[in-house]
């Protein structure tokens, strides 16, 4: 709702798409903020209790649909600093084969307090002041340093965080 009403975009909430197969699961909200679509998951659980699977699943829903972004919501006033490097960064390590500490890692933005960001637009964000004012600020950093952006080195065309197999029938 805040999409609509407050952002002044089209929103929907619990979408499934069907030609997504390794996806898993709904997108929790798909928003057009014209001229972005924005894709936000959203978890009540304390950030201890969401679990590696959840996490995998969201990563891989916003590699599939490759949103402009994709938000990771945490309705938490938690600081999110040892969630997002111990237990999201090393999905996205693993997966790309990556031993870097900081290559395609998601890491909070000098210039926008409590808003993480990084490897295919994805931003991890609590609720900290407000829901809204957190999400006005994935959509300042996207459109002042992150639209233009590409990502070096492209993912393998195998890339499966869930580690589910797809039947073809």
């Amino acid at each position: 709702m805040l999409c609509e009403r407050e952002l002044r975009g089209a929103a929907e909430w619990g979408v499934l798409l069907e030609n997504l197969p390794r996806s898993g699961g709904d997108y929790d909200v798909l928003a057009w903020l014209e001229p972005s679509l924005v894709y936000v998951e959203c978890k009540s659980a304390r950030p201890s209790n969401i679990g590696e699977s959840e996490l995998r699943e969201f990563l891989q829903r916003s590699f599939e649909l490759a949103p402009d972004l994709a938000i990771l919501l945490i309705d938490t006033d938690t600081d999110l600093t040892s969630f997002v490097n111990d237990k999201i960064n090393p999905i996205i390590r693993e997966e790309f084969g990556i031993e870097e500490e900081g290559f395609m890692s998601v890491k909070e933005h000098g210039d926008y307090p409590r808003v993480f960001f990084g490897a295919f637009r994805i931003y991890v964000i609590n609720s900290k002041k407000s829901i809204l004012g957190q999400l006005r600020r994935c959509l300042q950093l996207y459109y002042a340093h992150s639209k233009a952006a590409s990502f070096y080195g492209g993912p393998p065309e195998s890339v499966n965080f869930t580690r589910t197999l797809v039947r073809d029938d």
